[in-house]
């Protein structure tokens, strides 16, 4: 599968940099991490456990959560407004 990655310049000369000192393309070095990512962490030769898998969510202690304003919901949808 083809994709485009939008990196931001510090990020995308890193990689260019990783590709020229290991003598591997860009596009290796990025499946690799995306393999990484996928399969739980760190690949067997780095000789690291895993990372655990984020949490999707966290609770918000109550004293955050504002109460009687508009939802996330209907910000972005006035956000999306201007679009449709």
């Amino acid at each position: 599968m083809a994709t485009t990655l939008r990196l931001d310049p510090v990020l995308a000369g890193q990689l260019r940099a990783e590709a020229d000192r290991t003598g591997r393309s860009q596009a290796s070095l990025v499946t690799e991490a995306v393999r990484q990512m996928l399969n739980g962490g760190t690949s067997p030769e780095d000789g690291l456990p895993p990372l655990p898998p984020p949490t999707p969510y966290q609770e918000f202690p109550e004293e955050l959560i504002i109460h009687g304003g508009p939802s996330t919901a209907e910000i972005l949808d006035e956000l999306r407004a201007d679009r449709f």
